[in-house]
């Protein structure tokens, strides 16, 4: 399974056991963090846990609440960028 792929299953299987949507939104690339997903940072931290132990890439909580992550592209950059 490639990055985009995992962080993408690992977005859509937290929104579907964690947020109280009454419809669960399609997760892409695309999908704008906040308005289309309606995830706060408290989410992106939670994320954060979920998308290292999937990726095996260190995920700091102090980097993910700092960056400004506006789509599902914007955290696959970054999780890229992490070298371990």
């Amino acid at each position: 399974m490639n990055l985009n792929s995992a962080v993408i299953e690992v977005v859509q299987n937290y929104i579907s056991n964690n947020c109280n949507n009454e419809s669960i939104p399609t997760v892409t690339e695309e999908s704008k963090i906040i308005d289309d997903l309606g995830l706060d940072s408290l989410d992106l931290i939670e994320l954060s846990f979920e998308l290292e132990a999937k990726t095996g890439k260190v995920i700091s909580t102090d980097e993910v609440s700092a960056q400004d992550f506006k789509t599902i592209s914007d955290l696959i950059r970054f999780i890229e960028e992490r070298k371990y």
